[in-house]
């Protein structure tokens, strides 16, 4: 076994510090795509939904912090992620801090937030010692990425209707791509609109 796997999870994923109003969603979204590609690399990391749980348990800010949320879940590194954008690309960082070792960063810079986030964390998972699996096949288009990581930001954030509004923003894709419709079924079965959600699920199996 990997000496690096101690724990149910020995990472932790700090949400994304990102000073774009029009981004917002990158903190926790961004935070989730870092999450799902260490999981698909075979890192013990703590769940997108963990961390949030974490944060709203958390009395103060400072409680809140990167250090003080690895000491309540028990990990033995974290990873800081801040993005920012300027002319046209997204410039991200990611800083894994370990205990008795040195913090080590790693930037990409990106017209698409998603491939520089996808990119951080396979650097920082080689670091983990867990060598990137291969690159996922892309499912659908950039606009099909975006608005399924947004509206799972939204989830994170418990903004429900924020994340229906985002799915439903553009009808044509969702009526083509079922994806979006089934991420559309979670949204109503998070908002108590079972019914709704059932006819979408059945109308995706048949």
């Amino acid at each position: 076994e990997n000496a690096a796997t101690t724990n149910a999870a020995d990472v932790l994923v700090a949400p994304v510090a990102v000073d774009d109003a029009d981004a917002r969603w990158l903190r926790l979204g961004g935070m989730d795509v870092i999450v799902q590609r260490l999981r698909g690399n075979r890192v013990r990391v703590l769940s997108s939904e963990e961390t949030v749980a974490l944060m709203r348990a958390s009395p103060s800010s400072d409680d809140a912090s990167r250090a003080a949320l690895a000491k309540r879940a028990g990990v033995a590194a974290t990873i800081d992620v801040a993005a920012t954008r300027a002319d046209g690309a997204w410039r991200v960082t990611a800083t894994l801090h370990r205990d008795n070792a040195p913090p080590r960063s790693e930037t990409l810079e990106n017209p698409d937030p998603l491939a520089a986030l996808r990119g951080l964390a396979d650097r920082m998972s080689g670091a983990l010692g867990f060598p990137p699996a291969e690159p996922v096949p892309a499912t659908g288009s950039a606009e099909l990425a975006l608005t399924l990581q947004q509206a799972r930001a939204a989830l994170l954030a418990n903004e429900t209707e924020r994340a229906r509004e985002l799915i439903e923003a553009n009808p044509a894709l969702v009526a083509n791509e079922p994806l979006l419709q089934q991420q559309l079924a979670d949204v109503d079965i998070r908002a108590g609109r079972y019914a709704d959600a059932a006819r979408t699920l059945d109308a995706l199996i048949a």
